[in-house]
């Protein structure tokens, strides 16, 4: 441990001039940049997941949702044809 060689000072340290007195210094632009960056991430990464394929928890076998998903799409064909009239296959050869 070393002994300091001269005496502390008695003097208190000049004040910064009045304008200073109240502000807080100014972040560097690549730190504002970093933090901006960083705040998108995460709120990049928080965002909902979008559900990639219809939810299909109800067409289970032996609840008769079958037979109702059935009948949707015989509605369906029934107002179609009765809209635009019946619809034309091509035949295969």
């Amino acid at each position: 441990m070393s002994v300091p060689t001269h005496p502390p000072s008695l003097e208190r340290p000049t004040a910064p001039p009045q304008i200073l007195r109240g502000r807080a210094p100014r972040t560097r632009f690549v730190d504002r940049v970093a933090m901006r960056v960083g705040l998108a991430l995460l709120l990049w990464g928080t965002r909902p997941v979008a559900p990639v394929a219809p939810d299909v928890s109800g067409y289970r076998p032996g609840t008769g949702a079958r037979d109702a998903a059935l009948r949707d799409i015989d509605t369906a064909l029934a107002a179609h044809r009765a809209r635009f009239g019946a619809p034309t296959f091509p035949t295969a050869r």
